[in-house]
């Protein structure tokens, strides 16, 4: 019976064997289909992935564009300005956007050259009035500090959409400013230049009508210490544009004894006090505190300890000491247009300069 058995298995076995000899065909076309149906799965399933990557770049794309639009709709002045001084072409006459990532740049004058430092560049609004050809769709900045002995302008015009680095010794049109200046399209610029890097840049330039107190440098808060003792409300009008000494000098005098001649008989200056002196002691001199209020305080140290007293007597100098520190008056800050007080802070410097 297991003999029969085996016979049977190994006859069909046979017997299979023998039809696929017969029509291999078959098998092949049944594999072929086979193959077929799983690539027209495979092609459809890639149809399908490019029409989804397709449409997400799609979206992708538009919003990207919406975000640049609004970019470049919300673009400041400031904004403005910094991509226009990452041309190199303006080196010349112009601070540049290197000069200010890097905090110096080099002064040309006629004679001479020098390396000053910078941390800021300050854009003056002007009157467009001054300049003939120019209307109010014009917006025209003094620069400072300047590159050259010239006066540096920048303008900003709302009617082309461009902008202008110029610079002058004289009264100019606006048409020979554009002539001799540089002259950018503002889109262009901004497809050139419109970069995270552009807020680094941003950040240096400030508009002098817009800034505060806190905007104000360590050297413009002395040369309005300054102001503020020799002139007020009244007198603000007569504040001489140029300066009349070469150089206000500064120094730190915090906890110093307000008498160097008997520090033993004297009391120290108040912990903040700043002295400021004119190259001439002639020209005045200013001890002041600066309250972060809105005040300053001046405190009247005699610019000379002529009287010997302050010398052999000690009850004098101790009195006289306490006297001044308590005697001491609180001026409000003065308003100083910001491009009359630049002329000042610019002379500020250092005692040990």
């Amino acid at each position: 019976m297991r003999f029969l058995l085996m016979l049977c298995l190994l006859t069909l076995t046979l017997s299979a064997c023998s039809q696929s000899q017969e029509n291999p065909e078959e098998i092949v076309v049944e594999r072929k289909n086979s193959s077929e149906q799983d690539k027209q799965v495979i092609d459809k399933k890639k149809d399908k992935d490019n029409e989804s990557n397709k449409k997400a770049d799609m979206k992708k794309d538009t919003k990207d564009k919406s975000k640049e639009k609004q970019s470049y709709e919300n673009l400041t002045v400031n904004d403005i300005v910094a991509m226009a001084l990452k041309e190199d072409s303006i080196s010349d006459i112009s601070i540049t956007a290197d000069d200010l990532l890097s905090g110096s740049f080099e002064h040309s004058a006629p004679s001479f050259t020098s390396v000053e430092q910078i941390d800021r560049l300050l854009l003056s609004p002007m009157d467009y009035h001054i300049s003939p050809g120019l209307t109010k769709n014009q917006k025209i900045y003094s620069v400072s500090p300047p590159k050259t002995n010239a006066q540096s302008i920048i303008i900003i015009d709302e009617e082309t959409n461009e902008i202008v680095i110029t610079g002058t010794q004289q009264t100019l049109s606006y048409a020979e400013f554009r002539e001799i200046g540089y002259v950018f399209n503002i889109k262009d610029l901004f497809e050139k230049y419109y970069d995270d890097d552009l807020e680094k840049i941003s950040q240096k330039i400030v508009l002098t009508n817009e800034m505060t107190y806190e905007d104000y440098s360590k050297e413009d808060i002395i040369a309005l210490a300054w102001l503020t003792y020799f002139y007020n409300d009244e007198t603000i009008d007569s504040i001489p544009v140029d300066p009349t000494t070469p150089y206000l000098t500064y120094s730190d005098m915090s906890n110093e004894p307000l008498n160097p001649y008997n520090i033993d008989s004297t009391v120290p200056l108040p912990e903040g006090t700043t002295h400021i002196h004119a190259e001439v002691l002639a020209d005045g001199q200013v001890t002041f505190i600066d309250n972060k209020d809105g005040t300053f305080t001046y405190y009247f140290v005699p610019s000379h300890f002529q009287d010997r007293r302050w010398l052999d007597d000690d009850n004098y100098s101790l009195n006289e000491s306490k006297r001044i520190i308590n005697e001491a008056k609180v001026l409000p800050i003065l308003e100083v247009p910001y491009d009359i007080l630049k002329s000042y802070s610019i002379i500020v410097q250092p005692s040990e300069y």
